[in-house]
């Protein structure tokens, strides 16, 4: 069950809303999310989404860099 408060729940309604956000993301991106990853230190406003896929993005670009 995924869990969010913040500006981004108000606009997705529910957790189905969520998994389409997650979907995505993961798909123009190229981020992959763990289970772990859904919550609302991640989600919950567009700001932390950013800097969510900045993070995932910068991790794999250094990985492929080494």
């Amino acid at each position: 069950q995924v869990y969010m408060m913040g500006e981004v729940a108000k606009l997705l309604g529910d957790s189905t809303g969520v998994l389409e956000l997650v979907a995505f993301i993961e798909d123009e991106f190229g981020v992959v999310f763990a289970d772990a990853d859904i919550v609302p230190a991640n989600l919950d406003t567009i700001e932390r989404i950013a800097a969510f896929v900045v993070e995932r993005t910068t991790e794999t670009t250094q990985r492929k860099s080494a």
